[in-house]
């Protein structure tokens, strides 16, 4: 479990969850769950890359943070712009 406890993981994992259910939803619905969805995201992409992709570097193959800092930019884009992106 990535040397978490296993009660932080299942956090994890609806904070995720959430944070994609929010953004489908604001995608057809109210722009405020567009952004509350955004910033799940970069919440949870600052905690990935900082707990476990930057001592691998950038390069996705070999396990760095590449993915993760799109997702993040992503997630700040939305966050800022909302159903105007």
């Amino acid at each position: 479990m990535m040397g978490m406890p296993a009660a932080m993981v299942w956090i994890l994992a609806i904070a995720e969850l959430a944070a994609g259910v929010m953004l489908i939803a604001g995608a057809f619905g109210k722009e405020i769950l567009t952004r509350v969805g955004a910033l799940i995201v970069i919440v949870v992409m600052v905690g990935a890359i900082g707990m476990v992709h930057a001592k691998n570097g950038f390069n996705v193959m070999n396990g760095g943070m590449e993915f993760q800092i799109l997702m993040l930019v992503t997630g700040l884009y939305l966050a800022a712009k909302g159903n105007d992106a």
